[in-house]
């Protein structure tokens, strides 16, 4: 499955799906996004519970 939200593209796969397509090796130059702690903790609505 793909969902694709323009700045963000998000890939969802089975173990041997993301093993045969390997999509790690094709976005590697991409620069890493640091995430605000909350979203990062699983917390979109930005509380620190």
């Amino acid at each position: 499955m793909l969902l694709d939200y323009i700045d963000v593209v998000i890939h969802v796969q089975h173990a041997q799906e993301r093993a045969y397509y390997t999509l790690e090796r094709l976005w590697k130059d991409c620069p890493p996004i640091e995430l605000p702690e909350a979203v990062a903790a699983g917390r979109p609505d930005g509380s620190r519970r």
